[in-house]
């Protein structure tokens, strides 16, 4: 059980939508190690130096043996939100959040926190070196001095500032800016993380939610690489009587009216806490990993899960920061809380078309340039979800390439690379396979949902602003249809989203962004990486995991078999040679309904079988064979409502053809 839990605190409820912003300088945060987090409860250490004003109150440890420096926040006594209510967890007891400051050249951690954390670089704790004072009654400063060897492995001065700004609750952040000063010879090479533990009353797994642009809120673990949104909100979603109690945003490239101005991190993680606080610096998030609910194994003592975020500057040796002898280097990110705030009016709609974000994929140009890759930056999953395949802007393929790199390469090779192939099993992207219609379709949907993304996200375009005509979710429904099998489906949102990338302001961008110029077309081409492979984008349907989907009755099909080859299981009717399949399901496939399968104008012997269940279980149905010589009258079978149908057609050389109706 952790100490100052969930009992221990007076929760006042007050909805409101936003609160506070804090101002911490940031740095690197890491996934713990499950055994720490077993043996360590989750406690506070008693802060001795208090400051801030009557909204805000921050607590610094100043007690060497206990955390020097190590820092946590409330509400304070005009709160509108009620007073001492955690920001951070700890109830005025520092011990939980903490910041890293790693050097590159000697392969050390500093570590504000106690205790050795997981790491492939040496810890050293920063506790006895660490000097905590008042700066004035809102802030406290702590310096760490690092003399050098044989004393410490670096030669730094570290400054961590820790204050109250404002003078109103409109008004008031929670600033803290760290300064890292190289005293020493040769320039240091660094990174900083900031480990902070999220508590919102006594819901200790707040929900993550990018701001700007507003998106869902994440309850899994999540990864942001380079982000470019102004903030996200932390908000308690169960625990606390009438969630959300209040909601604190945390600044990440803005907004620009916070002083002193965010520092924007290369990285920013939601975490779960008990991992992420068994270590150092490094941590490898879960997506799939729920940890702001109670059914999360992510827990420590309130039942809600327990978060925490991280933000990093210089997250790898390629970004390091280097700073020179005699130099210092200073980030700053703040924390506020805000009352609510009327929704801002819709703004023009302003889009590009596929081809200009497709043929603008990033640049080196002076100016905040509009690119697909700042799109792809600011999309709200964190990478590029086109429904039948997702594009993810985490690390992938042991690749040291930054991920949203990844992902604008493979969105360029679903525009230049030709739509009519597809990739082998392998996604090796060394062999290519004719891709079916469906899949050809998807891909020219894929591109007009990149472009919808990019308008919507990062140029702010409201489709139902553009035009009544359009639903204001219509990229989730796009999603949706490029993840299904139905054709004509695909093709009709293909040309709805088509109108909606042409509707907007051409001459025109929302303020802050410009135009820059157009890569080459042959220099795309050349980029471009296809990322699909047969499971997202068939290629011909020779197997139970390729089956071309049946969407209506009647259905008529052909095949020429000398594409084919031999891949399904022999039915008790024979062995037929190349094989072809198609499958219904739900709610095609509907109780008791009653199909019969008609081979007759095939120009080969063919053996028609039906199978029920998935591609590793299948139970036979019935099977039946033709020849042009003697037709079969044809092959009947029922679907049941509940299982996936398979229709395998086999032959020689030749051309299958195959219709199927039902009454």
């Amino acid at each position: 059980m952790k100490k100052n839990s969930a009992s221990e605190i007076s929760v006042k409820p007050c909805r409101l939508s936003c609160i506070g912003w804090m101002t911490v300088a940031c740095g690197i945060i890491v996934s713990g190690a499950a055994a720490w987090a077993q043996t360590s409860p989750k406690v506070g250490r008693g802060g001795t130096l208090e400051a801030g004003n009557s909204f805000y109150r921050v607590f610094v440890e100043d007690a060497v043996g206990s955390g020097v420096g190590q820092y946590t926040v409330t509400t304070g006594p005009a709160h509108p939100a009620g007073p001492g209510l955690n920001v951070l967890f700890g109830s005025g007891s520092p011990g939980t959040s903490f910041n890293t400051i790693r050097s590159y050249l000697t392969a050390t951690d500093y570590i504000q926190d106690l205790g050795s954390k997981s790491s492939s670089y040496t810890n050293v704790t920063l506790d006895p070196f660490g000097v905590a004072q008042m700066l004035g009654t809102t802030g406290v400063r702590t310096t760490y001095d690092l003399s050098g060897p044989p004393i410490t492995p670096d030669r730094l001065t570290i400054i961590q500032d820790v204050r109250v700004n404002g003078d109103s609750f409109e008004t008031t952040t929670v600033e803290v800016t760290t300064t890292i000063r190289n005293t020493g010879f040769i320039s240091a090479r660094v990174g900083i993380r900031y480990l902070w533990d999220f508590q919102v009353g006594t819901d200790d797994g707040p929900t993550f939610q990018v701001n700007k642009p507003i998106c869902s809120p994440v309850i899994t673990e999540a990864q942001f690489n380079g982000p470019t949104f102004d903030a996200y909100r932390i908000e308690d979603n169960d625990v606390n009587p009438a969630p959300p109690t209040f909601s604190i945003f945390g600044t990440v490239a803005g907004p620009a009216s916070v002083e002193p101005l965010p520092v924007p991190p290369d990285l920013v993680q939601y975490t779960c806490w008990p991992s992420a606080v068994g270590t150092a610096f490094e941590y490898t998030v879960d997506p799939a990993r729920p940890i702001a609910t109670a059914d999360s194994n992510c827990q420590s003592g309130t039942g809600g899960g327990d978060t925490a975020v991280l933000y990093y500057w210089g997250n790898n040796a390629a970004k390091s920061i280097n700073i020179p002898p005699g130099q210092e280097y200073t980030v700053s990110a703040s924390l506020f809380l805000t009352p609510p705030q009327p929704p801002p009016p819709p703004g023009p709609c302003v889009t590009r078309s596929a081809r200009f974000w497709l043929s603008h994929p990033d640049s080196t140009e002076a100016g905040n340039c509009v690119t697909l890759r700042k799109a792809i930056q600011a999309s709200c999953e964190g990478g590029l979800n086109l429904g039948f395949i997702s594009l993810p802007t985490l690390p992938r393929y042991n690749n040291v390439t930054e991920p949203s790199e990844l992902a604008m390469i493979e969105a360029l090779g679903l525009y230049w690379r030709s739509t009519k192939v597809t990739g082998e099993g392998g996604g090796t992207q060394n062999q290519k396979l004719r891709g079916a219609k469906l899949c050809q379709a998807r891909k020219k949907l894929a591109a007009e949902l990149i472009a919808a993304i990019g308008n919507t996200v990062l140029l702010g375009a409201d489709p139902a602003v553009c035009n009544a005509n359009f639903p204001a979710d219509l990229v989730d429904q796009a999603r949706i249809v490029a993840g299904g099998e139905d054709l004509a489906a695909t093709l009709a949102m293909t040309k709805l989203l088509r109108l909606f990338n042409n509707s907007g302001v051409t001459n025109s961008l929302p303020d802050g962004w410009v135009e820059c110029s157009a890569f080459d077309t042959k220099a795309l081409r050349s980029i471009g990486r296809d990322p699909t492979t047969q499971l997202s984008c068939p290629g011909i349907n020779d197997s139970c995991s390729n089956a071309l989907a049946i969407t209506s009755i009647p259905f008529k099909a052909g095949a020429n078999t000398t594409r084919y080859t031999a891949q399904f299981q022999d039915s008790v009717c024979g062995t037929g040679g190349a094989d072809v399949v198609w499958k219904l399901t739900p709610p095609v496939a509907a109780p008791n309904r009653h199909f019969t399968l008609d081979a007759s104008d095939s120009n080969i012997a063919t053996i028609f079988s039906v199978w029920k269940g998935t591609c590793d279980g299948l139970v036979p149905v019935n099977c039946g064979s033709t020849s042009p010589s003697f037709p079969s009258p044809g092959l009947t079978f029922r679907t049941d409502g509940t299982n996936t149908y398979y229709i395998v057609g086999e032959g020689g050389a030749g051309k299958i053809k195959m219709k199927l109706s039902s009454p």
